[in-house]
């Protein structure tokens, strides 16, 4: 055995100790895993309390690696119950070797332990998937009786490595630790590279046997509840990404140790792929004859892409990261992320067009890709940059019915990864300002004498809240009409008739037109009506208070909200009281409402504005004064009289 092999086992021995030290049973038969042995602060706020969590990593060569893992979790109550199944993911680039359960009682004596029957092997393909080699391997734990407490061991390994194992200790909201260590062993002729987030310990640091081996610890972590606009947990649980310099993954060797040698990697990947046959390349070059500009046949060719294909995963192998080839795509009509890009690029350069395909982190919350980190951890997905002289477009090449060079909230406004000629180089996606944001309503309200009102009521999304009803494009006239009873708050309503229009462009607008009748929507109290002035964007609760609140305050959206609203009331009756205007800002927005008068018609006219930051944990307290007074202004009744009715 070698000198380090026996240290390090010598090490893991003596951690391992050290963790289950007090298992020894005690007279009252409790264990370590008793729940009485969890520090009261702990409890608070908690669903879940991990009791110990530690992870080996060993990476063996620039694609061999190994993992080995055991933890306990102690589930509280059943809002927990995710948390005590096990699942593990696998493919042929990754094994997994041995799993080991055991489940406990409240008092940390053994209830049961898993049998090999027990672990279920299912096809973790997806229903969007055509080729994909994932497999899971999950437990599901049954357990009524709260608390008990679930350990797992598990060891894993792989053969193929572009991300190494990330720690993400914590693994969400009201989760406590008492303490979780990351042991990476790493030779000294690979390297790695880490990044730490949300937390200051750095690692410690020993070398034996031409590696180093860096060790993290993290103890006693208090639960933190979700926060009204808080963060994603992401962005203040502790975590360290691990990330390799050289790797090999599917026979395919690369170096991640700066973004540009990476995107040269996968730019590598793609050589060759984007040639077209003849027939197609004529085909492309005959639908944007008539075009007046290149803006013009991106939009020509990117509308044929819809039209076209359809979006199915391929993730087999290097298939992963590798396109198919795009006359494959033509010829199928269908391609994944990575294949549908790859395609929309080989059209536009058979019309002259350079573009780029970029990697990207999707979704609202995802992390972004770190400029100073090179790491796909951050990856699931690829789109299309097209940088013309004036501008850039980006395309989502996998959506049939997306507004061209629309990126929205999926991946708007953060980091990609380009696959240039040079190299990989990060770029920043479209940011939507306030000013494009928009949602603009104009209606017009008749108030009969019994407080009954008929409306018709436009309104235009525009931007980011295009996405407000972008959903409504999709689905029929049945499906339509349900969903606007579901989202308007209005008592006693009867949609009449209503109709949908969109203008798909960079920056998309749709227009919402709706005729509606409210049964008593104004009160009447003798000769007064009492009309409430805000009839749809009324903001009726403040967002929640939050004692000693932990984490930002984020909005994650800039937006303004226009309403003009006409009522038009008998002519007989006279304004008793004409609401007086409101105005105020903040830093989170401002608000103005004002109320007039011309005839029988009162006009109310409410804009809101909200920016688009991130605010300390502090501040949250002055945001809920801002929306007391949104509340309060929303509140305007106009008050009527009538002193001869007919």
């Amino acid at each position: 055995m070698k000198k380090y092999t026996f240290l390090l086992f010598v090490n893991i021995m003596l951690f391992t100790f050290s963790i289950f030290a007090k298992n020894t049973p005690t007279p009252s038969g409790d264990s370590n895993y008793s729940i009485y042995n969890i520090p009261a602060e702990l409890l608070k706020d908690a669903n879940a309390v991990v009791r110990m969590d530690y992870t080996f990593f060993e990476l063996k060569s620039k694609k061999n690696g190994t993992l080995t893992r055991k933890y306990a979790i102690t589930i509280l109550n059943n809002n927990a119950d995710s948390y005590a199944q096990f699942k593990e993911y696998y493919d042929n680039f990754t094994k997994i070797k041995s799993i080991k359960g055991v489940i406990y009682d409240k008092n940390g004596k053994v209830i049961k332990k898993i049998k090999k029957k027990e672990i279920n092997d299912v096809s973790a393909v997806s229903n969007i998937s055509l080729i994909e080699d994932t497999r899971m391997k999950y437990i599901e734990v049954l357990q009524n009786n709260y608390p008990f407490t679930i350990e797992f061991e598990f060891k894993k390994e792989f053969s193929g490595m572009l991300s190494y194992p990330r720690w993400i200790p914590v693994g969400g909201y009201k989760m406590a630790l008492e303490q979780s260590t990351y042991i990476a062993k790493i030779p000294n002729d690979l390297g790695m590279r880490y990044m730490v987030k949300n937390f200051s310990n750095e690692p410690e640091i020993t070398s034996e046997d031409n590696s180093k081996i860096y060790t993290w610890t993290v103890e006693n972590f208090q639960a933190i509840d979700s926060e009204p606009y808080g963060p994603n947990y992401r962005n203040f649980l502790p975590m360290v990404y691990v990330s390799p310099n050289e790797f090999e993954y599917d026979g395919y060797s690369g170096n991640m140790e700066s973004w540009k040698s990476f995107g040269k990697w996968l730019k590598d990947l793609e050589e060759g792929r984007d040639e077209l046959k003849k027939e197609t390349v004529q085909k492309v070059n005959e639908l944007v004859a008539g075009a007046d500009n290149d803006e013009e046949k991106v939009k020509i060719i990117y509308e044929h892409l819809q039209s076209k294909t359809r979006y199915i995963s391929i993730q087999l192998g290097i298939g992963g990261w590798q396109p198919f080839k795009a006359e494959e795509v033509d010829k199928n009509g269908y391609g994944d992320c990575k294949a549908l890009s790859n395609y929309t690029h080989a059209m536009l350069k058979a019309v002259g067009i350079k573009s780029y395909n970029a990697s990207i982190g999707a979704g609202r919350g995802h992390p972004s890709f770190d400029s100073d980190f090179p790491s796909m951890g951050f990856a699931n997905h690829q789109i299309l940059c097209v940088p013309l002289e004036n501008d850039t477009i980006w395309l989502e090449c996998t959506s049939q019915d997306s507004p061209f060079g629309f990126m929205g909230t999926f991946t708007d406004d953060r980091n990609a990864l380009l696959y240039t000629d040079e190299g990989g180089k990060i770029v920043r996606t479209t940011r939507y300002p306030q000013e494009v944001n928009t949602q603009n309503r104009v209606a017009k309200v008749n108030i009969d004498i019994k407080g009954n009102a008929r409306a018709n009521i436009v309104t235009k999304y525009r931007g980011l809240q295009y996405e407000n009803v972008q959903g409504q494009f999709r689905r029929n006239e049945k499906e339509q009409k349900e969903e606007l009873f579901e989202n308007l708050d209005i008592p006693n309503m009867e949609i009449e008739n209503f109709k949908y229009s969109q203008v798909k462009d960079r920056i998309p607008e749709a227009t919402e037109e709706i005729n509606l009748e409210i049964k008593n929507y104004a009160s009447v109290s003798g000769k007064r009506i009492f009309i409430p002035l805000n009839i749809l964007n009324k903001n009726k609760r403040t967002p929640p208070k939050v004692k000693n609140r932990k984490t930002e305050v984020v909005i994650n959206m800039a937006f303004i909200d226009t309403d003009e609203i006409i009522y038009e009331v008998p002519s007989y009756f006279e304004v008793e009281h004409l609401p007086k205007s409101a105005s105020f800002e903040s830093d989170f927005g401002s608000y103005a409402a004002t109320v007039s008068k011309e005839g029988n018609q009162i006009t109310y006219v409410r804009t809101l504005k909200f920016n688009k930051n991130t605010y300390p944990a502090e501040r949250y307290d002055d945001l809920l004064k801002f929306y007391k007074k949104i509340v309060k202004a929303d509140k305007m009744k106009l008050v009527i009289l009538g002193e001869d009715r007919p």
